[in-house]
């Protein structure tokens, strides 16, 4: 059988791309046949076959695992990616969202945290946090990364709404009221 290896003098790595939660490094071919894979797991399994060190062809395994539906597998390679370099982002965010579409609230919660323990500061990431705290029903949480979120992006209309939510959930219609004329 044919390897990626065998093809890596008529390939390159692109330029890293954000593509929802996580960073992907696009690979080119410059041959003139197409490779001999059906899918884009399929060649990112045999690079990391070849070289299991190489963290970003685990990161495209995992996203084209991902975009594939074959939700158990990208777990499994988000995590082995974050076995080897347990602070890679995009490997946390990868997971993240394969706990969310498998609806692991409690493991997207904990992955969540560990962005923010590694430094990670967004209003979406906040407010993401935000969201899964408020449906452990833990609101005064839920409400300060509302707040922070705010904070950082003082028209995120989401954060807003379910800010208003949660001070009305914890009683405190008054200023839940302030957070819902702001819109």
């Amino acid at each position: 059988m044919t390897t990626i290896l065998n093809h890596l003098d008529t390939m390159s790595i692109g330029r890293p791309k954000r593509v929802g939660p996580v960073t992907l490094y696009p690979l080119y071919w410059h041959g003139p046949t197409a490779l001999p894979y059906d899918t884009a797991a399929e060649a990112f399994a045999a690079s990391v076959a070849e070289r299991p060190e190489w963290i970003e062809a685990r990161l495209n395994l995992g996203l084209a695992q991902f975009s594939e539906q074959k939700l158990g597998d990208a777990a499994q390679t988000f995590d082995a990616v974050l076995d080897a370099e347990p602070a890679n982002t995009s490997a946390i965010r990868g997971r993240i969202a394969v706990a969310l579409e498998l609806e692991d609230y409690q493991k997207a919660l904990d992955l969540h945290a560990a962005l923010i323990e590694a430094g990670e500061r967004s209003p979406e990431l906040f407010y993401n946090t935000g969201l899964l705290l408020q449906k452990f029903g833990d609101l005064d949480n839920a409400i300060r990364l509302y707040e922070e979120a705010l904070s950082e992006s003082p028209n995120f209309t989401e954060a807003l709404v379910n800010l208003g939510h949660a001070l009305h959930a914890k009683g405190n219609k008054l200023r839940s009221e302030e957070h819902t004329s702001e819109l």
